[in-house]
């Protein structure tokens, strides 16, 4: 793990940003096709939205680079909380990502906890996260990583006949 290197994103990143998020979202796909839009489809975020992003104070973009390559990527965004839930800030992980090859060495472990460190030193003391029933392998890390269950959202596909 000594290899790997957590830093802020940069300006500079922009391409790199862009290219892991839309790997991610290829991945997602691919594993969960019934719920994801196809990668040829999905534009992925702008460069001007993740210029925003890196400017944005409230928001932070971590990166696990190895050699100057990206290999993990975690975007949050400060955010308020709205009814029927306190009214309050808190930092919202919206997206964390490792490739596939270079799981379960802590990478996204690090992310996580830099990304809490990050929002505690801004007095916010709450970080959430959305992620789907069936990534069990996410759920898993998060559950172990202190976050627990604060709503469930369910769906059921129906088939209309015509």
């Amino acid at each position: 793990m000594k290899d790997i290197v957590i830093r802020k994103a940069r300006n500079k990143d922009v391409d790199d940003i862009r290219n892991i998020l839309l790997l991610n979202h290829k991945e997602d796909y691919e594993e969960w096709p019934s719920i994801y839009i196809p990668p040829d489809i999905q534009k992925g975020p702008s460069k001007k939205e993740i210029r925003k992003n890196i400017s944005n104070k409230n928001n932070i973009i971590l990166m696990a680079c190895n050699n100057n390559n990206i290999i993990g990527i975690i975007v949050s965004e400060l955010s308020e909380g709205s009814a029927p839930l306190k009214k309050k800030e808190y930092g919202l992980i919206k997206r964390l990502y490792v490739i596939k090859n270079q799981r379960e060495r802590g990478i996204a472990t690090k992310l996580i906890k830099k990304t809490k460190k990050h929002y505690n030193r801004k007095g916010v003391d709450e970080v959430r996260l959305h992620v789907f029933g069936h990534n069990k392998q996410a759920l898993k890390l998060y559950t172990k990583l202190g976050f627990t269950y604060l709503v469930s959202l369910m769906t059921d596909c129906i088939h209309i006949r015509r």
